[in-house]
């Protein structure tokens, strides 16, 4: 009679058993997939070969469409939520750092300009250089549970962008502002590549300066040999000097440890700098001089306009002069007319970046 109990017991428990493995609901992937971590996500396209420069005018436009296949003998409910990436990597790299792009929910993306070069930018290209990469699409469910797809190999010319580990300015504290790095000129970097330049004024002759990479005197370049020879050392220096007096263009390069002080055709000193036009009091017969900020670092003035055009020129000539047609604030060296509307304006004009001089108008 006991092993018929036992006998029973065993039946009804194995009915049990068997009733919960129909209802099994688990989310995972079953652990039998030999799919798992190896190239089961199939890329359709786009395929090897690709050459392309990339652009910050075309950024928007679409570089490659990606259009990919799931494994068809994968638990499909349980991969629902679990987003796709394209992974980008060098063809010598094994994608152990890649960048990605993404995440996408379906089996489709456009990929733009923009989104290629950032992961260009994430690999650490941030100039225009030629890249030999390759690209992937890869899917985690889980750390156990990763797929791929085998990759495509293309070439492409990014166009760069800002390093984030390198300083782009170089700061120049002095007697010409109380030697307080942060409250004073900049130097910029637009290349990011040691070399700096920025127009500076100094309102006395025989001004002494130094440079520094941040707002502050942990470390400062100065002269190696106590004259104004052009060269500098990092850290132990004196201080630098220049016999100019007025707004010079400076140039320092890091790298190789020189740099340079210009005098310009114009002096802000002397408010050589003015706005000309139909739309300033005194139309195109004189400038409305403007005066230099030693605070900001930039030439201002604060005028009441007509609707009309305006110029910015220097020493009351049109040797120097600066216009901007498209009116997007960059002012372009001897260009046409910038269109202005009636109405009283705090105009700056910025000279701190050489490589591009930029304008405001703001209403008063």
């Amino acid at each position: 009679m006991k092993r018929i109990y036992q006998i029973l017991t065993l039946t009804l428990l194995t009915g049990f058993i068997w009733s919960c493995s129909d209802d099994d609901t688990d989310p995972r992937l079953p652990a039998s997939d030999s799919t798992a971590g190896t190239t089961s996500i199939t890329l359709t396209q786009p395929v090897s070969g690709g050459n392309d420069i990339l652009t910050e005018a075309t950024s928007s436009n679409v570089w490659e469409t990606f259009i990919w296949e799931s494994p068809n003998n994968l638990n499909i409910s349980s991969k629902e939520g679990t987003p796709y990436y394209i992974q980008v990597d060098n063809q010598t790299g094994d994608f152990s750092e890649p960048a990605q792009i993404g995440p996408f929910t379906t089996t489709t993306a456009e990929v733009t300009e923009e989104m290629l070069n950032n992961a260009l930018l994430a690999l650490g290209y941030y100039t225009v250089t030629s890249v030999e990469a390759q690209a992937r699409m890869y899917q985690k469910v889980n750390d156990d549970y990763k797929y791929y797809s085998a990759p495509i190999t293309f070439t492409v010319i990014g166009y760069g962008g800002e390093d984030p580990s390198v300083e782009n300015f170089l700061y120049v504290p002095g007697a010409h502002q109380g030697w307080d790095p942060a409250n004073t000129y900049v130097l910029y970097s637009p290349d990011q590549n040691g070399t700096y330049s920025g127009y500076i004024n100094f309102p006395d002759a025989n001004t002494e300066f130094k440079f520094t990479p941040q707002p502050n005197w942990d470390n400062s370049y100065g002269t190696n040999d106590g004259v104004d020879s052009g060269t500098m050392i990092l850290n132990d220096g004196g201080n630098l000097s220049t016999t100019t007096q007025g707004t010079a263009l400076i140039t320092a390069d890091t790298n190789a440890l020189t740099y340079t002080v210009e005098s310009t055709a114009w002096t802000a000193v002397d408010d050589s700098w003015g706005i000309i036009g139909d739309a300033t009091p005194t139309g195109w017969d004189s400038d409305t001089d403007m005066t230099f900020n030693q605070t900001n670092g930039l030439l201002e003035l604060e005028l009441t306009l007509t609707d009309g055009f305006i110029k910015f020129r220097a020493n009351d000539g049109w040797d120097t002069n600066y216009g901007d047609p498209e009116g997007d604030g960059i002012a372009e060296p001897g260009a046409d007319n910038i269109a202005v509307t009636a109405g009283t304006y705090l105009i700056q004009l910025d000279f701190r970046n050489p490589a591009q001089v930029t304008y405001t108008l703001t209403a008063q």
